[in-house]
C-alpha cells in the first residue's frame, strides 16, 4: 500500500510543536507552502504567541511565502494568522502550562502532532534537559491520549535533535514500533498481538 504525501496530510489537522525553532521553523513553512495539511495548523508556542508568531513571520525561511501571499509583513501576519492557531505551551511545565480547554482546543482534533521543541544547548544542564526533552515528550503523549476516547489517537512524529545518536560507527536503521495506542504506551500495558 503506497500513498505520496499529499494524500496522506490531505484533510489532516496537524500540531507542531517547535515552530520557532531551526528545524520546526522549515517545517512549518512546508507544510504552508505545499498546503499539506487543513488549516489552521496548530502550533503550541513558549512565550507570548503574537511576539513569536512576528518573529516567525520575519524570518528569512518564510520569504517564498512572502512573496506568493503578501510582500508587506503587516499583510503577511494577516495571511499567516489565518493559517494558524497559537497556543501558550511550556514543555517543562505541569500539564504542558495549559488549562483543560486550551489543552483540548489544541489537541482535541488533531490527526497529526509533529514534535520538534527541544532544548539544544550542548551544555545544559542535565536534569533541565530531561525535564524538556524526555518528559515533555511523555506530557504531549500523554495530552494526545487525553479526552480523544470518541477518536482515534493522532499519529505522534517526534523529530529529534542532531546527534542523539552518539558517535556509531556505521549506520542504523529506523525500525517501526509495534501497533499500540499511545495511551497504551503511557500506562504501560503490553502491544496487542
Amino acid at each position: 500500500f503506497a500513498m505520496c504525501v499529499s494524500e496522506f496530510y490531505d484533510g489532516k489537522k496537524v500540531l507542531l510543536t517547535g515552530s520557532t525553532g531551526f528545524l520546526g521553523k522549515v517545517l512549518l513553512e512546508r507544510l504552508l507552502w505545499e498546503e499539506l495539511a487543513q488549516p489552521p495548523l496548530h502550533l503550541l508556542i513558549r512565550g507570548d504567541p503574537e511576539s513569536r508568531l512576528r518573529e516567525l513571520a520575519s524570518s528569512q525561511a518564510f520569504a517564498r511565502l512572502r512573496q506568493r501571499h503578501a510582500p508587506d509583513l503587516q499583510g503577511f501576519m494577516g495571511w499567516l494568522i489565518s493559517q494558524v492557531r497559537c497556543f501558550t505551551c511550556d514543555l517543562e511545565a505541569e500539564d504542558l502550562g495549559m488549562g483543560p480547554q486550551d489543552r483540548k482546543a489544541a489537541f482535541g482534533e488533531v490527526d497529526i502532532v509533529m514534535h520538534c521543541a527541544a532544548r539544544v544547548s550542548w551544555d545544559e544542564r542535565l536534569d533541565v534537559a530531561i525535564r524538556a526533552n524526555t518528559l515533555g515528550t511523555r506530557s504531549l503523549f500523554q495530552a494526545c491520549a487525553s479526552d480523544m476516547d470518541s477518536r482515534p489517537h493522532p499519529v505522534f512524529v517526534h523529530i529529534s535533535s542532531t546527534f542523539v545518536h552518539g558517535m556509531a560507527p556505521a549506520p542504523h536503521a529506523e525500525t517501526p514500533l509495534p501497533p499500540c495506542s499511545v495511551r497504551e504506551r503511557l500506562e504501560g500495558s503490553s502491544a496487542p498481538e
